[in-house]
Order: structure tokens, then sequence, then C-alpha cells
């Protein structure tokens, strides 16, 4: 007897053969053999395609590797996955259907295609009179429904919503891990993203620090102890001294604490009269609004270009978080790098999110953005430079627009100069979404923009300085944008009073910029 004995003369399941009832009948002996070889909760269907194919149990997930898999029938057997979402996230299927959708739209993902876009636009316009259902009444009304009835709170993620509680007990034991590594006890926790914590270290000193700076230091392998290891500000190091380690060991002459260059015998932290380049080392407590006016930093940096000199402003918070990338810029702006690479040896690629993250985190002085499409170069199985775009943003005060993109960020690996590359990655762009208007902006602290130039970009404007928030513990600079009114609202903040007012009661300073350029690159259609 085999499998072919339970299906008909048109190789179809025999529907009869494969019960308990008909075998305890006609085959009573191989029934006794099926019972005592299976467990008793499997259909004798399955035991009998378990049975032909030399199996003493259910085949497991081959995602998951824990929960069995579902039967299909005596002619297909079991399926690989236990589940939907074990399919749907094992790596051959996520390829299977990335290629699919290659073949048929020309990316990997149907969202990101222009035509599906453009129907669902279409869509959405039909039904809701809106490009955008999340944008319309019924959609708000229809979420906060579902919300107050599965949660009881108007927003997924409101103050007291059990997803809300779920990510701030999480985000707390990731971090206890963090510093349990490195021999630290927390005392107090703050669930808000800046809050600061208390933490004790193995040599005993109770201190308090932002969790977001802790964490900053603990991921760059420095002890978040700000006594054991103390922060620039109160440090015996001063971060003038290190930059000048940087330029010594480079070969590279510089003079220090230079006046009778810049107007009104302002002083240059060290200039590079070689190069035609300075830096500015920027304290956070003294460079504060407490200590320096607004116009400071932007009068200083416009000073300095009215004379030729390109003026790089190191602040000391970066020191702290990124020193490697810092080094790099300096080194780089003084056309010193370990290793030149030229694009036409490189393949253009795209890179995913998590990939991108991580690339910028490493190599970008602003860190990782959230992005709608990165483009990469690859030498030798290596990612060299990676540059990605998006939507218009509202940080920037601006307002996306069909065929307007803004380039978000743009880095070689540390050490890597990749010649062309911007250009390569460029074009990769422009042959895929055509797009109208790309806008960019470069941070004047570090950048006077020459790359957008050879790219084709036109300098529209210059923006007044922008401001950062510092908190008064820990010294570290964060973007406005996170400490928005709106958002201060809704943490609880006193709704009549301004933004400065809440962040003066919460013991942040604010240091200004230098300011922000402002390209431009447009297609004609």
């Amino acid at each position: 007897m085999d499998l072919s004995y339970f299906l008909t003369s048109k190789n179809r399941v025999n529907s009869q053969r494969v019960k308990r009832d008909w075998l305890l009948k006609n085959q009573p002996e191989f029934l006794k053999v099926l019972e005592s070889k299976y467990d008793e909760d499997l259909r004798t269907v399955e035991k009998i395609w378990l049975f032909f194919n030399n199996l003493t149990k259910r085949p497991l997930c081959s995602n998951c590797s824990t929960k069995p898999t579902k039967f299909l029938g005596l002619l297909h057997g079991y399926g690989a996955y236990c589940s939907t979402s074990c399919s749907n996230s094992s790596a051959s299927v996520k390829l299977k259907k990335q290629e699919a959708c290659i073949n048929k739209f020309g990316v990997d993902n149907p969202y990101k295609a222009e035509s599906c876009k453009k129907k669902i636009r279409e869509t959405n316009v039909l039904r809701y009179r809106t490009d955008n259902f999340a944008k319309t009444e019924m959609y708000k009304v229809k979420a906060i429904e579902t919300n107050r009835k599965k949660r009881g709170v108007d927003w997924v993620l409101s103050a007291n919503s059990p997803e809300r509680k779920n990510m701030n007990e999480r985000n707390r034991d990731e971090f206890e891990r963090k510093c349990t590594a490195f021999g630290a006890k927390m005392i107090s926790w703050n669930n808000k993203k800046f809050g600061i914590v208390t933490l004790k270290c193995a040599n005993d000193h109770e201190y308090q620090i932002n969790k977001w700076t802790a964490f900053q230091r603990m991921i760059n392998n420095i002890d978040p102890c700000t006594v054991c290891k103390p922060l620039f500000s109160t440090s015996s190091t001063k971060p003038e001294k290190i930059l000048q380690d940087w330029l010594t060991e480079a070969n590279i002459k510089f003079e220090t604490n230079v006046r009778g260059i810049l107007p009104e015998n302002k002083e240059i932290d060290i200039f590079i009269p070689g190069k035609k380049i300075a830096i500015e080392v920027n304290g956070a407590y003294w460079h504060s609004d407490l200590k320096k006016d607004r116009s400071y930093h932007f009068e200083k940096t416009n000073a300095a270009d009215a004379l030729g000199i390109e003026l790089i402003h190191v602040w000391e918070d970066q020191l702290v978080t990124k020193p490697e990338i810092v080094k790099s810029l300096i080194l780089s702006k003084l056309g010193i790098t370990d290793r030149k690479i030229n694009a036409r040896q490189c393949n253009v690629v795209k890179v995913s999110s998590k990939d991108a993250f991580v690339f910028f985190e490493k190599n970008h002085m602003q860190g990782a953005i959230s992005s709608f499409v990165h483009y990469g170069l690859v030498n030798d199985n290596e990612l060299v430079c990676v540059m990605s775009f998006g939507k218009l943003r509202k940080a920037v005060g601006q307002k996306h627009s069909d065929g307007i993109w803004e380039m978000y960020r743009f880095a070689n690996r540390l050490g890597y100069r990749t010649i062309g590359g911007a250009s390569k990655l460029l074009s990769a762009f422009i042959r895929e979404f055509s797009p109208k208007t790309i806008m960019s902006y470069a941070a004047r602290d570090y950048s006077v923009g020459s790359m957008y130039e050879k790219l084709g970009f036109k300098k529209i404007k210059i923006t007044g300085p922008g401001y950062w928030y510092v908190s008064e513990i820990d010294l570290t600079r964060y973007h406005r944008f996170s400490f928005r009114k709106d958002k201060l609202v809704k943490d609880g903040y006193d709704s009549t009073k301004t933004e400065f007012e809440i962040m003066d009661e919460l013991k942040y300073l604010r240091v200004w910029d230098s300011g922000q350029l402002v390209f431009e690159r447009t297609f004609a259609k």
C-alpha cells in the first residue's frame, strides 16, 4: 500500500478512504499502526500523509521554528509557515514579493510606484474629496471612536493608553539593561523622551542626567557617569585640546586664539591659514543665550565668509557623542581621507531603511532621519556612501507638494571620499522619480554648500539663526522641533504659557546656530 491507495483514478483524494470509520472496517491493521504512532489530536488524513512521508510529527514553521504548520491536504501536505505573519516576515517570501513588484511596477513595494500612488489619490478624491483619507473628519471621528472603545483614550499613544504604557516599560527595561552593562543602577526614571533620570555608578556616585544623553553615551561606549567621566564643560580636558591634537597628528599647521582677522577683534579659536579654514569650539553653556545673543554665531560666520574663510562650528556635545564624525569631517575639509574611490568603480543599490539608519548614525553629523527612499554606492561589497530623499518637512517650515522632493542626507563612510558619488546617487533618484524640483538644506555650522553647486543646485537663500534646546544638567543640544508647544501641551504642560516659558521652567537653555543654506534644483518638463 502506498499513498495512491487513497486517491481516485483521476488522482484526487478519495474522501471515504481517509476516514477513520472506513479504515476501521477495511484496513484495521493499518489504522492500528497510525493510532499507535501519532497523537490522537491529529486527523486521520494527516496521520496518513505523515506515515507515507516518513515523519513522526507535524513539521514546524520554517520561519519561527516553534509552531507546527497548517495541513493543506493529502496531495499538498503541510505548508511552510504557521501563520500569515510568519509568512510575511520570511526573508524568502519578502524577496519573492519584492521581485514580483519590481517586475510589475519597477520598485520593490507597490506603494512606492507613482502609478499606485496616483490611483490611491484619485480614489480618495473621488470618495472623500481629499487625496488622503487620514485628513478627513470621518477618519478622525472613526479613529477616536475605535480608540475609545478598545483603549479608553482618543489616540493610540495617549499618555494613559496601554500601548504607551507598554512602550514606556520596554524603554525603561532597555535603558536599565544598558545601565547594568556599565555597572550603573537606575534610582529614578522619567518617561519623557528628554526626561532627567537619576543613576548611581559602580563607584557609588549618584547623579542626574538627561536619559537621551546617557543613552547616546552608552551606545558610544562612554561611561554615563558625569562624575567618573565628566562632560566637557566640567572636564579638565578642553575640547580645543582634542581638536588641536587631531590637527597635530595630521601634520596640519594651525594657530590658536587668533585676533585681528575678523572685525571687532573677534577671536578665532583655531585658524589654519594654509587652507583658510577656522574652527570655533562652542561650549553649550557659554554659547547659550545666557552668554551670547541669538545672532552671535550667525554674524561671526558671515564675517568669516566675507573674508573667504570657512568657519566650522563644533559644539561640545558633538565631541562627546560623535567624536569620530567630527574628526572625519574636519580632516575631509582639509583634504585628508584614508581612502578615495571613484564612483565609476561602484554599483548603485537601494538601501533599506534599517541599513540607512545605521549608516547615517555612524557617518553623518546630524544622524539618521526617516526617509522615503535611500540610494547607496557599494564597492567590494562595502557600502561607501548613502543619499536619502523624502517629502518636504514641517520641521524646516515646508509643506509637501506633488513632484517636489527634499534631499535629506548624504554621507560618505568615515575616512572615505567617493569621487562623483553624490552625482551618481542623485542621477539614480532622478531617473526613477522624475522630480519637478529637489530642495535641500545645509547647516552653515559646518557646510558652505559646495557639493550642491557641483550637483547643479542653486542657493536660493540663507535662513536666519535657528535655536536648539540645551539641558542645564548635561549640556546636550536637542532640536527645537521635539519641543513644539503643541507637543508640550499634550505632555500636560500649561497651555497658557509660551514654549519658551515652559522650557525655561524645565531648566533648558537655548543656543542659536549659524542658520542654514537653502538649495534648489528645478527640472524642465
